[in-house]
């Protein structure tokens, strides 16, 4: 009964052939050993990645922005956020045109387009891996005159 459930994992025992004068076999004693595998790729391996972005901003305003992008080879990418300073508070579209990716390092720009005023934000961010699927992202945002310094968390959720 239990070599039925543990399946190949449990092998009959034979005796060896040289001993019981038997033709070769193929079955040998003991438990099967899983084959090393290898192991599971990060998410930005695939084509196209849903990264979310959660980061403490200071400078010429503190507070906090939160955004989900849709990228595409790790450089390029479409997406929505919000951000809340003491300067205020808004939605925003936010585009990456520009972007340069050297094993899961990544450069890129982008512009925000906030979406209830319509005013734009132009920033630059420099992603760094610590883990499989989560990365460090350090930026700056400029806005009317402002600058604004984040230090984050991204993760591949998709």
């Amino acid at each position: 009964m239990l070599a039925l459930l543990a399946g190949p994992a449990f092998a009959e025992p034979v005796a060896p052939a040289s001993l019981a004068g038997a033709a070769e076999s193929s079955t040998m004693i003991g438990v099967a050993l899983p084959l090393p595998g290898k192991a599971a790729l990060p998410r930005r391996e695939d084509p196209v990645v849903l990264a979310v972005t959660g980061a403490v901003l200071a400078g010429d305003g503190f507070g906090a922005e939160v955004a989900g992008e849709l990228r595409l080879v790790e450089s390029f990418g479409i997406g929505l956020g919000a951000r809340a300073t003491n300067l205020g508070a808004s939605p925003f579209l936010r585009m990456t045109p520009l972007g340069l990716a050297v094993n899961h390092w990544s450069w890129i720009a982008y512009a925000d387009l906030g979406l209830v005023e319509g005013d734009w934000a132009f920033g630059g961010a420099m992603i760094v891996p610590v883990g499989k699927n989560k990365y460090l992202r350090l930026s700056v945002t400029g806005q009317d005159g402002s600058t604004v310094g984040g230090i984050g968390l991204e993760a591949d959720v998709w």
